[in-house]
């Protein structure tokens, strides 16, 4: 039998901007952004979906009563139509920013700007529905009650960017002017926490033939935070055969970052508006040490412990032409 999907995924945004000038040298930029969440579709309800009540109930699927506990197809009571998820119709996205002429001349500017914002789903996350019944045979449940967490590596708290270009001004003419005039020198600052990331067994605790299984959580303080151990391997257990952990999904945070890099150009007037940039660029500037996230497997012998981390300081040259 051959199965096909007739699958509608609908985008819809709107917003309103407007610009204020709050003082002769401030502006002030404020939006509303409103992008509901319409779930993705398929118009003859060929989904399975999965309730987490039911599950604590310990309901099971009528139409596929092999079926884990929980999982619920066209034609079971409470099953909720042909979307792949419900509706999120109080997105709204506010941002503000703002600009200040320092000196009321234009040529020195400081910059401000904050946002909320809102993602979808990549279609290629609903691609587990082409192998559910009743399209396929396969259906994975992971540790349902504790599949509700952050969004992962993606998930950064707090970020802050800042960033400067300065035009030395021209000190003198004649030869010293040629040693000391054409210089910029710019900088970019970027602080921010770590990202998040999950626990793993490293083995088939649950019996079920799926990976990336979570372990139990026996210590309300994960974290050693000592050197370059971060995690304490005696707050985590592998759960008992059969089971699955309660530690939920990408729980735990890793090192954040403290980094500023830094850029001297050079520029040597060839002709009109044509010039030769000499550039030297400095990456890591402070050669601080950035860490990655811990081992993560709890049957690896590093489990916890740090073991990677970004680049040092590295300086790089370069010859540019502009025309």
């Amino acid at each position: 039998m051959v199965y096909r999907l007739y699958d509608r995924s609908t985008y819809f945004g709107s917003y309103v901007q407007d610009a204020w000038r709050a003082a002769s040298r401030l502006t002030i930029n404020a939006g509303l952004r409103w992008e509901p969440y319409l779930p993705y579709t398929e118009e003859l309800g060929q989904f399975s979906h999965f309730d987490l009540e039911q599950w604590r109930s310990g309901v099971r699927s009528t139409v596929y009563r092999n079926a884990p506990l929980g999982v619920i197809f066209t034609g079971d009571p409470g099953y909720p139509g042909k979307a792949a998820g419900t509706k999120q119709l109080a997105n709204f996205a506010p941002r503000v920013s703002s600009a200040w002429d320092v000196r009321g001349d234009g040529r020195m500017t400081v910059r401000t700007a904050w946002g909320r914002f809102y993602d979808l789903p990549h279609l290629y996350m609903f691609l587990g529905f082409a192998v559910a019944p009743p399209l396929g045979s396969v259906i994975t449940v992971n540790g349902a009650s504790y599949d509700r967490g952050s969004c992962g590596a993606a998930d950064r708290r707090h970020v802050v960017n800042l960033s400067t270009v300065y035009q030395l001004p021209e000190f003198s003419q004649g030869a010293v002017g040629m040693l000391t005039n054409d210089w910029q020198v710019s900088a970019i600052v970027r602080a921010q926490t770590g990202n998040h990331f999950e626990v793993t067994t490293g083995i088939d605790n649950a019996l079920s033939g799926q990976g990336n299984q979570r372990p139990n959580q026996v210590k309300d303080n994960p974290y050693l935070k000592s050197g370059y151990r971060w995690l304490d391997p005696a707050a985590f257990q592998a759960p008992a055969p059969g089971t699955y952990g309660n530690t939920p999904i990408h729980a735990f945070v890793g090192p954040g970052t403290f980094n500023v890099d830094m850029g001297i150009t050079r520029s040597f007037r060839v002709a009109g508006e044509r010039q030769i940039q000499l550039r030297a660029e400095i990456f890591n500037l402070l050669n601080t040490t950035q860490l990655n996230n811990p081992v993560s497997s709890l049957n690896n012998s590093n489990f916890g412990l740090i073991t990677s981390a970004n680049d040092p300081r590295i300086v790089q040259l370069a010859l540019k032409y502009v025309f």
